[in-house]
């Protein structure tokens, strides 16, 4: 499942100005009200991107003479097997990311701003 969730927001914004006094029509008095996430949705916005923890969480084929073997990083190259250290010259096995692929950064919650404004 390469693609995220569908991201959905609705936002709300009113504002209303008023004439204070007859005499002197530059005298305004206003009032406004924003809400950002109106419905307070919680929608995913990343998933874990990194498939092993640790410090060195890449995994590469080497040969014995260091340069990359396409051949096998292209036919059957299994990540899981490296990270364990089963074959492809790993010396230390990698552990895992059982959150690999979860959602770690949501929308933000819902967030009200109200202003009164006397202008003159």
């Amino acid at each position: 499942n390469a693609r995220m969730p569908m991201y959905s927001d609705t936002d709300l914004n009113f504002a209303q100005q008023f004439h204070d006094s007859k005499n002197n029509e530059a005298m305004r008095i206003g009032f406004e009200v924003n809400v950002a996430n109106l419905f307070n949705q919680a929608s995913v916005l990343a998933v874990n991107p990194t498939p092993f923890q640790g410090t060195n969480t890449t995994v590469t084929a080497l040969t014995s003479g260091g340069a990359r073997d396409w051949t096998t990083m292209l036919t059957g190259w299994d990540t899981i097997k490296a990270a364990n250290g089963q074959g492809y010259n790993i010396t230390s096995p990698l552990i895992y990311n059982n959150r690999y692929g979860l959602p770690f950064l949501f929308q933000t919650r819902r967030n009200m701003r109200m202003a009164i404004r006397f202008t003159f």
